[in-house]
């Protein structure tokens, strides 16, 4: 979590509190385990605002008067957990930045590593002396600490695993980030283990579920050749402000399991806000025309390209591969964009590389919140339109090796991956193409002359964005343009379905189209309507596209030039200025006149907490094992002291020489495609006399991605269909 207000928690611990209790993860054998990484939420011995804030809602929406937690001081800062109803593992792991780095890398890295190497191989150790008359449940227990000195006590979980083969996922939840200097991410991951009803008698156990409060004792040293676990292990990752079902996870699960190549499989998000504003309906149909078309299509012609952290599941086996890697630190300009910016897109492409799958459940269904304010929005994309520029040009690069080493990559695909980027390269000056063409098409002004005026708006734009005018000037202009050039669109859009409707109904009479754009239009507009209607449920969004009709000049033409103007700027966007609602039954009155007087966070007294009985010790007088792994880790990969690479100096520096490279490529590559789509634009049009041969090549450019996804999200739909239906045959039977 970074800063999570206390609705967006409380969705995130509500979904964690479901499927704790689900019926349906029970019947599966499922059992889970979730794990919060709060940056920022410590400092030194003292939990800090938003760590408050996590640890009172955590008590009155989870915990119960039976649910008894503790509270450890780590290499990385402070750990707390408790079993939730007895049953469920709870961990929340409060991190102190002056220890260990901020950012959602970093945190992913400490629970990738965490699970990889101390929780599976400590598990595999103690499991490999288990009897056959040894529960599950024996390697879960609780070992409580009522006093630093007195000796731990173990307490059998009643949960159990039935003699056949288990598999495991492990949750995963992230958020997003914005200054480095005072970040909280907040990261849970749930353990998910799995049982088949099948007449398997040795089992095996990868995943570990050791730690210091759920710790497998000696006394559990118990053996029988012919009882083992075997699991295939997962990680679940999930933003900090998620809702989410037990059947999402099982869809998730189920695609999973299909194929032993797929290392990550997405689910459905769809984007919601407090408020009604335009610019979450904006994101609600962004959204949702790229799951309907882009990652349904890409589901079943190679492979999906980003499995987002706000709802995916990777194969444990998969994260061995990359992981190391992954934990490297920024070491040149590029680098930036893919590690700091863009983690999870720059991790799937890792491991695409190692020829892992990537895929799509449309049926894994959860919701996020997302950005309300134009301004935090505008910030919040620019990270992730110079992360996507970044990553699609390392795929680029790297496409012969992914043809050699992933089956899911085919040279027609990577011929559509190049035509995506050619395409998103050159969004701003197509943009102003079709705007131009539309008001000579609407209102007859000369395209000669229309384009030059819009250019020279976009270039003075520009201009003031690199003269680092403050942010609010900044905000106040760029809400004008939208305002401008959206009412622009919305009036070309009007005016020109009516002429070209006209114009279809009279060609089909005559035998000649005069306005020849409409095929086209409908090509762009049809791929949108179709791919609602394969989805029945989200039919209703297309209304929402009326408000992004509005901002099609703003995201496809002020954004990429925003981004690139601000590429200095390295802050995350969202919840900069968050504020933390502490419960009251955690503000004793010294801590508050404090607080209000100094703004210093004062030491937490346990007390104030009703579910940590147990006095708050070192995590070295408690597990000397798990000490010595954080105490490693945070040695030698996340620890503030451990070169991140390049310094703020040489960032600030080289973003500055890169954003000079970046704006004059972007511009003139533009600008040439401008003039070319105009000269020859003129030229056919002096050739025929007619527009017919243009739209043909414009159709042909443009259309060729449309129909490509159109023809893959509808044999994905009928795939997805019909693995359904056999799925509930086989329930049924």
């Amino acid at each position: 979590m970074y800063q999570e207000s206390q609705i967006e928690m409380d969705r995130l611990l509500a979904s964690i509190r479901n499927v704790s209790v689900s019926k349906l993860l029970k019947r599966e054998n499922v059992v889970l385990e979730s794990h919060i990484f709060l940056d920022n939420g410590a400092d030194g011995q003292n939990i800090k605002q938003f760590g408050l804030q996590l640890l009172g809602l955590i008590e009155e929406n989870l915990l119960t008067d039976r649910d008894q937690g503790v509270m450890l001081y780590t290499p990385y800062g402070i750990q707390l957990s408790w079993k939730i109803d007895n049953e469920m593992p709870l961990f929340v792991h409060l991190k102190d930045v002056s220890k260990v780095n901020a950012k959602k890398r970093w945190s992913q890295v400490m629970y990738m590593k965490y699970v990889l190497n101390y929780r599976s191989s400590n598990f595999r150790k103690s499991s490999e002396n288990m009897s056959k008359n040894c529960s599950y449940a024996s390697l879960l227990s609780v070992e409580s600490m009522y006093s630093s000195n007195e000796k731990r006590k173990a307490t059998q979980n009643n949960l159990t695993v039935p003699d056949n083969k288990s598999k495991s996922l492990i949750k995963g939840n992230e958020s997003e980030i914005t200054s480095v200097e005072t970040e909280t991410i907040t990261v849970p991951y749930v353990e998910i283990f799995i049982g088949d009803t099948g007449s398997i008698e040795k089992l095996s156990v990868k995943n570990g579920l050791s730690n210091s409060i759920y710790t497998i004792t000696d006394s559990q040293q118990i053996y029988h050749e012919e009882f083992e676990f075997d699991c295939d292990d997962y990680i679940l990752a999930t933003d900090a402000d998620i809702t989410f079902v037990d059947t999402s996870i099982m869809d998730v699960l189920h695609v999973c399991e299909s194929d032993p190549k797929i290392g990550a499989v997405c689910g459905r998000t769809r984007p919601k806000g407090v408020h009604i504003h335009p610019i979450v309906w904006l994101q609600m149909f962004d959204y949702a025309k790229d799951f309907w078309t882009i990652k349904s299509s890409q589901n079943i012609i190679g492979s999906v390209m980003c499995c987002p952290g706000c709802f995916s599941m990777y194969k444990l086996n998969a994260v061995r591969e990359i992981v190391d890697e992954y934990s490297g630190p920024v070491e040149n300009m590029t680098d930036i964009f893919t590690k700091d910016n863009g983690e999870d897109r720059w991790m799937c492409t890792l491991l695409m590389l190692k020829g892992w799958k990537l895929r799509y459940s449309s049926n894994a269904r959860n919701t996020t919140f997302c950005p309300e304010d134009t301004y935090e929005f505008m910030k919040q994309r620019r990270r992730w339109l110079l992360s996507d520029y970044a990553n699609a040009i390392l795929v680029i690069r790297k496409l012969r090796a992914l043809l050699s080493t992933n089956d899911a990559f085919s040279v027609l695909y990577a011929l559509y991956l190049l035509e995506l980027f050619l395409i998103m390269l050159l969004y701003p000056g197509s943009t102003i193409v079709m705007m131009s063409l539309g008001l000579e098409l609407a209102t007859g002004a000369p395209l000669i002359v229309v384009t030059p005026v819009i250019v020279a708006i976009v270039v003075a734009y520009c201009l003031m964005l690199l003269n680092e005018v403050v942010p609010t000037v900044q905000l106040i202009i760029t809400k004008m343009l939208i305002m401008v050039l959206g009412a622009g669109t919305v009036y070309i859009f009007v005016i020109s379905t009516v002429i070209i409707f006209k114009d279809l109904a009279k060609g089909f009479q005559v035998g000649h189209f005069e306005h020849a754009e409409g095929f086209l239009f409908m090509l762009i507009l049809g791929s949108y309507i179709y791919g609602a209607m394969l989805y029945p449920t989200d039919i209703w969004i297309l209304i929402a596209g009326v408000v992004y009709l509005f901002f099609i000049p703003f995201m496809n033409m002020i954004l990429p030039l925003y981004a690139i103007c601000n590429i200095v700027d390295q802050s995350w966007g969202t919840r900069d200025n968050q504020t933390a609602t502490v419960p009251k039954f955690l503000h004793l009155p010294k801590i508050k006149r404090r607080m209000k007087k100094r703004r210093k966070l004062q030491q937490v007294n346990t007390t104030s907490l009703r579910s940590l009985s147990a006095s708050s010790v070192s995590l070295s007088d408690y597990n000397q094992s798990e000490f010595e792994f954080w105490e490693e880790l945070v040695s030698n990969v996340v620890g503030s002291s451990v070169s991140k690479g390049l310094s703020n100096e040489d960032r600030i520096l080289g973003l500055k020489r890169l954003r000079k490279k970046a704006l004059i490529f972007v511009f003139f590559t533009n600008l040439i495609g401008i003039i070319a789509l105009l000269g020859l634009y003129a030229f056919l049009l002096q050739t025929f006399s007619r527009k017919f041969t243009f739209t043909i090549i414009m159709a042909v450019t443009l259309g060729l991605s449309p129909l490509i996804q159109i023809s893959g999200s509808t044999v994905y739909r009928i795939d997805d269909t019909f693995n359904r239906i056999g799925r509930w045959i086989n329930n049924i039977t």
